[in-house]
């Protein structure tokens, strides 16, 4: 049996350690599982890009500036928050011009909580929705008069 670097500690113990870490940790009878944070954040991001109406994610401008040095995040614009009761998940996204906002915020909200839920086996409490932008599509340019050219 695979024994953990804290050998010696017990699940509460590890738990503790662990908590300051970026991971989600449950034990059972068999021994800890533990759930790395960009792991949930990746699974948050593929039910979030299958809704229709999100144009993408949105990072922070702490991500920005990650980019900006060449450390790309691609969990950017997904915030977790892991504690004893469950997980809470932010996410800023844009959208499509002309998309029900509320309508879309709830397909991301039942999406992301039944994709987290399912893989991980952790209860979500919280999705929370931050739109940050609206995104033009450009299928047909207009001239500034309104007319087509012809």
């Amino acid at each position: 049996m695979h024994k953990e670097a804290g050998d010696g500690l017990s699940a509460d113990e590890i738990k503790r350690r662990d908590s300051n870490e970026d991971s989600s940790v449950e034990d059972n009878d068999h021994g800890i599982i533990r759930i790395h944070n960009d792991v949930i954040a990746t699974i948050v991001r593929m039910a979030v890009m299958k809704v229709a109406g999100v144009a993408g994610l949105s990072g922070s401008m702490v991500d920005g500036l990650s980019g900006i040095l060449g450390r790309k995040n691609a969990n950017s614009g997904i915030e977790l928050e892991a504690t004893e009761s469950g997980i809470v998940v932010e996410i800023n996204v844009v959208m499509e011009y002309g998309v029900r906002i509320p309508q879309v915020s709830w397909q991301l909200q039942t999406n992301v909580c039944e994709a987290v839920e399912n893989m991980t086996g952790r209860k979500v409490n919280a999705v929370n929705i931050v739109v940050q932008g609206i995104r033009l599509s450009n299928t047909s340019p207009r001239s500034d008069t309104g007319e087509d050219g012809n």
